[in-house]
C-alpha cells in the first residue's frame, strides 16, 4: 500500500503529483490525540529539529501539529487577527442608543400635538382627551366652561365642579360652589395658564376627586335628619317608643347643633338644664367634652350666666 499524506489539501505521496526528495512522510504520533499521518511540508519550521544539510530526511518533535497547507484556502492554514467591528448599527450599545432617539422623537411630537394657543386649538383637541361623562362644555366668543352638572332633588341643577378657561388661557376652579386656587394643583402645573389640552383633563379629574372630598356634612347630614324626625314622628304615636323618645330626641338635637355653626345654636331647655348640672357637678369633665368636641354643648359662658339660678338638691 502506497504511503500518502493525510493532511487536508496535501498531494506528497500520490502518483499524480511529481515527488519532491526534501519532503518525507512522517508516521502517526505516539500521542492518540496528535494521529496524522502528515508530511514534513505541512509543519512549522520550528516543529522540526535542527539536522545538518546532508540529512534528507527530517524529524518532528513529539508536541508537532500540521499546521499549513498550501493547497487549501489561506484562512484554514493562517491565524486570522480578528477584524474591528466597522458596522456598530448592531451592537447592544447603538441599539439601545437608536431606540432612545426613536423614543425622544415620538415623545417630542405626541407633546407638540398637545400644545394649545388660543381656545380654538383647546375646543379642537379637547376631544382628543378623555372626561369624566357628567362633564359638559360650553362655549361662547371669550372662554370655554368644562363643568359637571347634576340634579338634585330631581329637578334642580347644581354645579359640583367646574374649570373655566378664558381667553387669555387662564384657569378657574371651583367646586361645590367654592373657588378653588389652582396653586392646590401645583403638582399637575406650574403655570396658571393652559399650555397643553393633557394637563386640562388632569385637572378635571382631580378636580372632580377634590370635589368629592370636600362636599360640606350638610350635603349628607340633612337627609339624615329629615329621616330621624320622621321616625320620631312615628314613634310618638307608638306607646313602646315612648321610652325611646328623650334619647332619641337627644341624638336629634345634637344632630342640628352639629349642622349649625357655633355661635348660632340655640339649645333646647332640656339641654341647657342638664348641661348646668353637669359643668357644676363634672367640671374637669364638661371642659373635655367642650375641647374634644364629643358633644355640642353650651360654652362656659352660658353655663354661668345660668347656673347663678340653679343648684344641686
Amino acid at each position: 500500500m502506497p504511503f500518502t499524506c493525510a493532511s487536508p489539501g496535501c498531494t506528497t505521496g500520490f502518483k499524480s503529483k511529481p515527488s519532491d526528495s526534501s519532503v518525507s512522510l512522517h508516521k502517526f504520533p505516539d500521542d492518540p490525540d496528535l494521529h496524522f499521518k502528515v508530511t514534513t511540508s505541512d509543519f512549522r519550521r520550528k516543529d522540526q529539529p535542527i539536522v545538518s544539510i546532508e540529512l534528507t530526511r527530517r524529524y518532528l518533535t513529539s508536541e508537532a501539529v500540521p499546521s499549513v497547507f498550501p493547497n487549501l484556502p489561506k484562512y484554514l492554514s493562517t491565524t486570522r487577527k480578528p477584524t474591528p467591528r466597522t458596522n456598530t448599527t448592531s451592537t447592544t450599545e447603538s441599539r439601545r442608543q437608536i431606540l432612545n432617539a426613536n423614543l425622544r422623537v415620538a415623545e417630542d411630537n405626541f407633546f407638540k400635538q398637545q400644545l394649545v394657543s388660543t381656545l380654538n386649538d383647546v375646543k379642537e383637541k379637547v376631544t382628543t382627551i378623555n372626561l369624566p361623562p357628567e362633564v359638559v362644555m360650553q362655549a361662547n366668543q371669550f372662554s370655554l366652561v368644562f363643568a359637571s352638572i347634576v340634579l338634585k332633588n330631581g329637578s334642580v341643577p347644581h354645579v359640583e365642579y367646574a374649570v373655566v378657561v378664558d381667553e387669555s388661557l387662564s384657569l378657574h376652579l371651583s367646586a361645590n360652589q367654592v373657588t378653588i386656587p389652582i396653586s392646590n394643583f401645583s403638582y399637575l402645573t406650574a403655570s396658571s395658564k393652559l399650555t397643553d389640552i393633557t394637563t386640562l383633563a388632569n385637572i378635571i379629574h382631580h378636580l372632580k376627586n377634590y370635589s368629592e372630598a370636600s362636599v360640606p356634612s350638610s350635603h349628607w347630614l340633612s337627609p339624615i335628619i329629615t329621616d330621624f324626625k320622621d321616625l320620631l314622628d312615628k314613634m310618638d304615636k307608638t306607646p313602646p317608643g315612648e321610652e325611646m323618645l328623650p334619647s332619641l330626641c337627644f341624638l336629634l338635637e345634637q344632630l342640628e347643633l352639629a349642622l349649625a355653626k357655633p355661635k348660632s345654636r340655640r339649645y333646647s331647655a332640656s339641654l341647657l338644664a342638664s348641661a348646668s348640672m353637669w359643668q357644676i357637678a363634672l367640671p374637669a369633665l364638661y371642659k373635655q367634652f367642650l375641647s374634644k368636641r364629643i358633644l355640642s354643648l353650651p360654652s362656659l359662658t352660658t353655663i354661668k350666666r345660668l347656673s347663678s339660678n340653679l343648684s344641686l338638691n
